[in-house]
């Protein structure tokens, strides 16, 4: 059986990938939801709210990486 690793014993690779994907799906969905509601209903807008939302989540995702990575150097 394999145990899964403590999140604060993942790789750095492994933290990397899972931001990339965090991003990735970020782009896709956003992307989706902004078409979507360009095309049916341009006179109200609403995609910039899971846009902003979920786009602070993403800066936080990032801002830990970057913190954490940058602790390990010095």
């Amino acid at each position: 059986m394999v145990r899964r690793r403590h999140a604060k014993q993942r790789t750095h690779r492994e933290r990397w990938i899972g931001l990339c994907i965090h991003f990735a799906v970020f782009v896709v969905v956003n992307s989706g939801l902004t078409t979507l509601n360009l095309i049916r209903r341009p006179e109200q807008l609403w995609f910039y709210w899971p846009l902003m939302g979920w786009g602070a989540g993403l800066a936080l995702h990032a801002f830990i990486f970057y913190r954490r990575n940058r602790s390990k150097k010095i």
